[in-house]
């Protein structure tokens, strides 16, 4: 059963911890028409939760499958964001009844996206040039790239340096 929350009972968690497991929908991460990245399937998680003094301690892991286009070659692909390490911890009162951790699971996953997904570490991306993925065969065009970002200061240190030569022949 796919749930739309994530929603513990207070007065049900004692300070052993108890396991709160299912399937989150993946509209609660409202990605439905991102153009670069989008969830595919629904969130599995595996929480656990005890009481800690008047303190609600919330820990587990989760994953979410995800279509990507790649930063370097601009192709889709699939990958399973794996988050093994989730933490949330709140205080509790009286009058707390329940806790809804449905926000608090989504901004995990958010914040764990890669900022510039790759579909594998030895992507070639693509040519600057003529635009040909370089991962699925060499280009055609024989353009030089060049890394010399101080190549205009030597030029022109170098016009300089001409000048004064020739102004110290005069």
């Amino acid at each position: 059963m796919v749930e739309k929350d994530v929603r513990i009972i207070v007065a049900r968690l004692t300070e052993d911890p108890q396991e709160f497991s299912g399937t989150l929908s993946r509209s609660i991460l409202e990605m439905e028409n991102e153009k670069f990245v989008r969830p595919v399937g629904d969130i599995e998680y595996e929480l656990y939760a005890q009481l800690l003094g008047t303190e609600a301690l919330i820990r587990g892991k989760m994953s979410q499958r995800f279509v990507a286009m790649c930063s370097r070659c601009a192709e889709d692909f699939e990958f399973t964001l794996e988050i093994s390490d989730f933490t949330y911890c709140v205080e509790t009162h009286e009058k707390t009844d329940i806790l809804d951790l449905t926000n608090e699971l989504r901004e995990c996953i958010i914040l764990e996206l890669p900022s510039y997904p790759i579909c594998r570490d030895d992507c070639l991306g693509i040519c600057q040039t003529c635009h040909t993925n370089l991962n699925k065969g060499e280009c055609s065009c024989k353009a030089e790239v060049s890394n010399d970002c101080w190549g205009a200061l030597d030029a022109l240190k170098g016009s300089l340096i001409e000048d004064d030569l020739k102004k110290k022949e005069k």
